[in-house]
This record gives structure tokens, sequence and C-alpha cells, in this order.
């Protein structure tokens, strides 16, 4: 009925309101992020701490109250935090890879492994919230890596097609709009790129 979805809503809206009230408190007391600042300054100071305090305030709600829509302001919010911090550990230009890639192709795999486990138990509307964040991240991660060079182009199409193959077998579509997506992204810069001065294929 509409009460529940109602207060799922409720719920959602007061993670959030948790987040906006964080970023208040930054500017409150004038913690502003120095670039080039390190340590528990950089974490407070930056957007890290409303989303690991939006992050703390959904993971309440969630084992109090278990309303389903939580799980994704909590989702995201856990996705930012790590991002963030693995950010500040291990600056682009410092590293030679950007670690916010691989932190969230680790997010995105480890929520399809709990949505995946949340549709086992019969809990499919948890399952579909951890499965949408979890498409966002994997999408994402695919997509700011670095696919210089026929072969690893090659992997980000199987990567692609093994969403899609995903998808069929646990029987989610998030995964198949990402996975299809992503082909789809290949195939119109393959055009863009390998046959932009083509007489087979004029552009």
């Amino acid at each position: 009925g509409a009460g529940p979805a109602l207060a799922q809503t409720a719920w959602s809206l007061a993670v959030c309101a948790v987040f906006v009230a964080a970023v208040g408190l930054q500017h409150w007391q004038g913690w502003r992020a120095v670039e080039g600042a390190g340590g528990w300054r950089a974490l407070r100071d930056g957007p890290a701490l409303p989303a690991a305090a939006a992050m703390v305030a959904g993971l309440v709600v969630l084992l109090r109250r278990h309303p389903p829509l939580v799980i994704l302001p909590t989702a995201l919010a856990a996705w930012h935090v790590l991002t963030n911090v693995a950010d500040l550990a291990c600056p682009t230009d410092r590293c030679a890879a950007d670690p916010t890639i691989g932190v969230s192709l680790a997010v995105g795999l480890a929520l399809a492994a709990l949505g995946y486990g949340r549709d086992l138990a019969g809990r499919f509307r948890e399952g579909f919230w951890a499965h949408l964040v979890a498409g966002l991240a994997l999408g994402t991660g695919l997509l700011l890596t670095d696919w210089r060079g026929a072969g690893p182009w090659a992997v980000f199409v199987l990567a692609n097609v093994l969403l899609v193959a995903f998808a069929v077998f646990i029987n989610r579509a998030v995964y198949a709009a990402v996975g299809g997506l992503g082909i789809a992204y290949y195939l119109f810069r393959l055009a863009n790129r390998v046959f932009v001065h083509s007489l087979l294929f004029p552009l």
C-alpha cells in the first residue's frame, strides 16, 4: 500500500538529510577542502565526511527498520566514501592508475553479490536497489578505465557481454542495460574512429 512506500521514502529522505546536515556543519565550522591536504583534515573537510555520516545513518535505519529503499542512498554513500578514501590514499598524480576505478568495480561486484543474496532470500525489493547501485558502479568503473589498444577494448566488450549474460542468469535488467550501453558505446567509438574515412561505411 501507500503507507509502507511513504515510510520508505521518508526514511530515505532522512538519510539524505543527514548528508545535507553534515555539509552544513562543514560550512558552519569553516572546514574547507585544501588542495594537497592529507590525513584526517582531508577526510573532515572533503566530501567523504557527509557521505560517511549518511552511510552510518543508513546502516542504522536498515538494521532497525529494514526499509528496502534506504539501501539506495546508503550504498551510494558507501561508494562515495570508499572512492574518496582511495583517492586520498593514492592520488592520481602519484599512482599509475586511478584508484577510484578499482574501488568502483569492487563496490559493484560486492553489491551485485549482496543483491543476489537478497534475491535468493526472497527479498527482491532489497535486491533491486543493491543491483541498481551495483550496475552504476560497474558501468562507471568500466567507462573510466583506460582501454587503449585493440586488446583492452576486447576486454571491455567481453566485460559488457558478461554483464548482459549475468542479467539473464539472475533475471535483473539493470546489468543488461549497463552492458548494452557499454557495447553501444564501443560500437559508436568503432564507427567514429575506425570507419570514419571508410568508403564502405561513410560517416
